[in-house]
């Protein structure tokens, strides 16, 4: 049995594992459009969401019911249930699986219709084959994720996306120099969702059949030490007269948790069955609108950054929420959760205008041209709103409320649906961006004020007034570097793209520096802060801090 420091351990490992896959998820996309384009990039960005939600419908609940079953069925000494679960699961997610692969591959042209794109029915083709894999793929985590062993499957995540990244680049890198169109660029990105799957499977198979048979031989000793050949075939009947109970119970976990991961992938899909159609009514011909489309995407890498560090942050306090709420320790679990929406809050709303100064250099330095400097600007609003519905929805998980984050998306993805449809034709991709600030707005809404029911608020806006000082001290010192860097380094000679790179970066140390110092100086962090973020380090750094007179002293 695994001890309590090994499975938060194996925790640990497995959210490490989640970030770094999240994060070559997004940064994967910044050389792909740099060597496809705008409009093979658009039509990815368009395929992607669709292929997102039936993978997540498909597989997503199911490693976690697995794992919830096989774990309760170990800890009580019954391996036999622990496997059955993972039989019956895997036999649902299979058939999960072959429909998701059916409805893709067999509709794809309905489906590129439905984006307005024929040219994306191959993206879809291609995509469609890694759904015949990922049910099987997800099963096997979930086993071993229910035994304990976290280290194989969370090693599996990083290769899958790993090996995805780099056959995405390679086979684009190859097709382009051949002279492939935007349609073949984009298919053959998509098919490394396959490859991807099929590199990640294996390297786990073979963890997994070591396991197997170490249990078979445990289990094969134990029959003939008992003499229990007999009850053990009686057993079999049984149990096979308790599959369908069992493939209730497990139904009933896992697709509740599906559908609320949908939720997320849902908001983008209103985009890929709308935006297309929408920049027609704009003035734009079907190949303007996919790179046009294109442009638009370029600046969700970045959002999805800034709201991954987030909720990074924000799933970091969930254990202890969780901890002190189920221990009756109120005031510790308000304290806490006053600080992660405090930070959240005013760390958001720093980076998102952060961003949204520093676009035309950023969009520069990532993608080589300014094209959609302004709509990224936009765009770098709805992070604000995004970081505080991150954070909010970890707060609530820690309290026991995990239905809310998916409530609030789903709600948030008819909003943008409407805005879509009212603003796009009239204002182009300036109205798709603004569409998203106001869904993503409406969505941390609603979990403020679900999270207001549980716990007071007042204390992340403590001290408005001085968090705005410090927001503008970063926007002052960011505007600053970069309007100095690029008239230093264009004077110099240097050219459009080098200029723009270091003058972002400037931008970003430049501003970064200001808000620490001055949220530092007025007190808006203190140790407790420190403490949280710093973890072992706080005492060391709150020392240095004071040194350097950038923090008072604890009264």
């Amino acid at each position: 049995m695994a001890s309590m420091s090994k499975w938060a351990r194996g925790a640990a490992l497995l959210g490490l594992a989640a970030l770094t896959v999240k994060l070559l998820g997004a940064v994967q996309k910044i050389p792909f459009q740099n060597l496809a384009g705008d409009a093979a990039f658009g039509l990815y960005s368009a395929v992607y969401p669709l292929y997102s939600i039936l993978l997540v419908l498909a597989t997503s609940g199911y490693p976690v019911a697995i794992s919830k079953f096989v774990s309760e069925y170990t800890l009580a000494g019954d391996r036999q249930a622990a496997r059955r679960t993972v039989r019956l699961a895997a036999a649902c997610m299979a058939g999960a699986g072959v429909a998701g692969f059916a409805l893709l591959y067999g509709g794809a042209e309905t489906a590129a219709s439905w984006i307005g794109s024929p040219a994306a029915a191959s993206s879809i083709r291609a995509v469609s084959w890694s759904l015949l894999l990922m049910p099987w793929l997800a099963a096997i985590r979930g086993y071993e994720q229910g035994m304990g062993r976290m280290g194989a499957s969370a090693a599996s995540q990083v290769v899958e996306q790993t090996a995805r990244v780099v056959f995405m680049v390679g086979s684009v890198i190859v097709l382009t120099a051949r002279g492939a169109d935007a349609q073949t660029l984009s298919a053959a990105a998509l098919l490394g969702s396959a490859v991807g799957g099929a590199c990640a499977m294996a390297s786990l198979l073979p963890v997994w059949l070591r396991g197997r048979g170490e249990l078979r031989t445990r289990r094969e000793t134990a029959a003939a030490a008992s003499g229990a050949a007999e009850a053990f075939a009686g057993g079999r009947r049984a149990r096979g007269s308790a599959a369908v109970p069992l493939l209730k119970r497990f139904l009933a976990y896992a697709l509740p948790v599906s559908f609320a991961s949908a939720a997320l992938p849902l908001v983008f899909l209103t985009d890929s069955f709308t935006l297309l159609h929408l920049l027609r009514d704009y003035g734009l011909t079907p190949e303007q609108s996919l790179a046009s489309f294109g442009v638009y995407q370029r600046g969700v890498p970045l959002v999805q950054l800034i709201v991954m560090t987030a909720a990074a942050a924000g799933g970091a306090l969930v254990p202890a929420i969780a901890q002190y709420a189920s221990s009756g320790r109120t005031a510790e679990a308000e304290r806490t959760a006053g600080t992660a929406l405090r930070l959240a809050l005013w760390g958001g709303l720093a980076a998102a205008a952060g961003l949204a100064l520093i676009s035309g250099s950023a969009n520069m330095m990532l993608y080589g041209n300014g094209d959609g400097s302004g709509v990224m600007a936009l765009m770098a609003l709805s992070a604000w709103f995004a970081v505080l519905h991150a954070v909010s929805g970890s707060i609530l998980q820690g309290f026991g409320d995990v239905a809310a984050p998916a409530r609030s998306l789903a709600v948030a993805s008819l909003l943008k649906l409407a805005l879509n449809a009212a603003l796009v034709p009239a204002l182009g991709l300036a109205g798709a961006s603004l569409a998203l600030v106001a869904a993503y707005a409406l969505a941390a809404a609603m979990q403020l004020a679900a999270l207001r029911r549980r716990v007071p608020l007042r204390a992340a806006g403590r001290r408005a007034a001085a968090w705005l000082a410090s927001v503008a001290a970063m926007a002052a010192a960011a505007a600053a570097a970069e309007y100095g860097l690029t008239a230093v380094l264009h004077g110099a000679g240097w050219g459009p793209r080098a200029t723009a790179t270091l003058a972002a970066l400037g931008a970003m140390g430049a501003g970064a520096a200001a808000l620490a110092a001055s949220a530092l100086r007025l007190g808006e962090v203190r140790e407790p802060e420190l403490a949280a973020l710093a973890g072992e380090r706080a005492a060391a750094l709150a020392a240095s801090l004071r040194r350097w007179r950038l923090l008072p002293r604890e009264r």
